[in-house]
Protein backbone atom coordinates (compact mmCIF):
# COMPACT_ATOMS: atom_id res chain seq x y z
CA UNK A 1 0.00 0.00 0.00
CA UNK A 2 1.55 3.27 -1.10
CA UNK A 3 1.04 6.28 1.13
CA UNK A 4 0.05 9.56 -0.38
CA UNK A 5 0.58 13.12 0.74
CA UNK A 6 -2.05 15.76 0.34
CA UNK A 7 -1.00 19.37 0.05
CA UNK A 8 -2.68 22.46 1.40
CA UNK A 9 -1.88 25.94 0.19
CA UNK A 10 -1.59 27.40 3.67
CA UNK A 11 0.26 24.53 5.42
CA UNK A 12 3.63 25.26 7.05
CA UNK A 13 5.54 22.68 9.09
CA UNK A 14 7.20 24.00 12.23
CA UNK A 15 10.66 22.39 12.20
CA UNK A 16 12.72 19.86 10.29
CA UNK A 17 12.46 18.28 6.88
CA UNK A 18 9.39 18.70 4.71
CA UNK A 19 7.26 15.58 5.34
CA UNK A 20 6.72 15.16 1.59
CA UNK A 21 10.33 13.97 1.26
CA UNK A 22 9.51 10.82 3.25
CA UNK A 23 7.12 9.71 0.52
CA UNK A 24 9.55 10.24 -2.36
CA UNK A 25 11.70 7.58 -3.97
CA UNK A 26 14.99 9.37 -3.20
CA UNK A 27 14.45 10.07 0.52
CA UNK A 28 17.66 8.25 1.50
CA UNK A 29 19.77 10.24 -0.94
CA UNK A 30 18.25 13.52 0.23
CA UNK A 31 18.64 12.87 3.96
CA UNK A 32 22.22 11.59 3.59
CA UNK A 33 23.12 14.67 1.56
CA UNK A 34 21.53 16.94 4.16
CA UNK A 35 23.34 15.21 7.03
CA UNK A 36 26.67 15.48 5.24
CA UNK A 37 26.21 19.20 4.62
CA UNK A 38 25.32 19.79 8.27
CA UNK A 39 28.35 17.76 9.41
CA UNK A 40 30.70 19.81 7.20
CA UNK A 41 29.25 23.10 8.46
CA UNK A 42 29.57 22.03 12.11
CA UNK A 43 33.11 20.74 11.51
CA UNK A 44 34.26 24.02 9.96
CA UNK A 45 32.67 25.94 12.83
CA UNK A 46 34.37 23.73 15.45
CA UNK A 47 37.79 24.01 13.79
CA UNK A 48 37.48 27.81 13.48
CA UNK A 49 36.46 28.12 17.12
CA UNK A 50 39.44 25.98 18.18
CA UNK A 51 41.88 28.11 16.18
CA UNK A 52 40.47 31.33 17.64
CA UNK A 53 40.69 29.93 21.17
CA UNK A 54 44.30 28.87 20.56
CA UNK A 55 45.18 32.42 19.50
CA UNK A 56 43.46 33.95 22.52
CA UNK A 57 45.23 31.50 24.85
CA UNK A 58 48.58 32.41 23.30
CA UNK A 59 47.93 36.09 23.90
CA UNK A 60 46.56 35.62 27.42
CA UNK A 61 49.12 33.16 28.80
CA UNK A 62 52.09 34.52 26.77
CA UNK A 63 53.17 30.97 25.86
CA UNK A 64 56.69 31.05 24.34
CA UNK A 65 56.40 34.76 23.68
CA UNK A 66 54.80 36.02 20.53
CA UNK A 67 56.60 33.38 18.47
CA UNK A 68 53.85 30.83 19.03
CA UNK A 69 51.16 33.35 18.19
CA UNK A 70 52.87 34.47 14.97
CA UNK A 71 53.78 31.01 13.65
CA UNK A 72 50.81 28.95 14.85
CA UNK A 73 47.77 31.22 15.00
CA UNK A 74 48.26 33.68 12.15
CA UNK A 75 48.92 31.17 9.32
Amino acid sequence: MKASVSSKDNCVYSFGIDPAWFMSSNVLTFTNSLKMKIAVILGVFQMTLGILMRGLNNLYFKEQGTLSFVFEFIP
